[in-house]
């Protein structure tokens, strides 16, 4: 497994931990939830799966941009820990 799937989970944690509800990207992501239990209702797999996916994706750009705009950082990265 590559270096940084194994890493995506710990990102995830630590995002949803430092912004949980506050963070800018919480309504878009409240709106792919819907859609993805609506199309679970709809016993639509394939799109439930299509949008886990993109809603997936679309959470790790915005973790990433925010690592690299240093909104946010990795605890215990040189010392540093939570919020810049």
């Amino acid at each position: 497994r590559p270096m940084a799937s194994r890493k995506e989970p710990r990102l995830m944690r630590l995002y949803r931990y430092q912004y949980g509800m506050r963070s800018q990207r919480v309504g878009r992501a409240y709106i792919e939830h819907e859609h993805i239990v609506d199309a679970i209702a709809h016993r639509d797999g394939e799109m439930a799966e299509l949008l886990m996916r993109s809603h997936i994706r679309s959470s790790r750009k915005n973790i990433e941009r925010l690592l690299k705009d240093n909104k946010v950082s990795i605890v215990g990265e040189k010392g540093r820990k939570g919020k810049k």
